[in-house]
């Protein structure tokens, strides 16, 4: 009655378009996993061709905040050492 709009030939179409990785999941949580993968990567293509780039901001990012965290410990014991020369006097 529907033709290629009903939904058993409708979902053989999508099954079959799915990549053998995915379809060949040995159990349903790694099929869901996989669809999951699959699906956001196709949807967010951009996302994946600059991964290496936004990894290496990341890096220096945590890097930059792992040096600035430590000047702040050194100036929090410089004061707080400060503090405690002033009130023993």
């Amino acid at each position: 009655m529907y033709g290629d709009r009903a939904f058993p030939v409708a979902a053989f179409r999508v099954w079959n378009s799915l990549p053998h990785q995915v379809t060949s999941a040995q159990s349903l949580p790694i099929f869901c996993s996989r669809l999951k993968t699959y699906l956001f990567r196709r949807s967010f293509p951009r996302l994946f061709c600059c991964a290496r780039e936004v990894t290496l901001v990341i890096m220096d990012t945590l890097i930059v905040l792992t040096y600035l965290q430590e000047l702040l410990n050194v100036w929090i014991l410089e004061i707080h050492q400060s503090s405690w020369n002033q009130t023993r006097y």
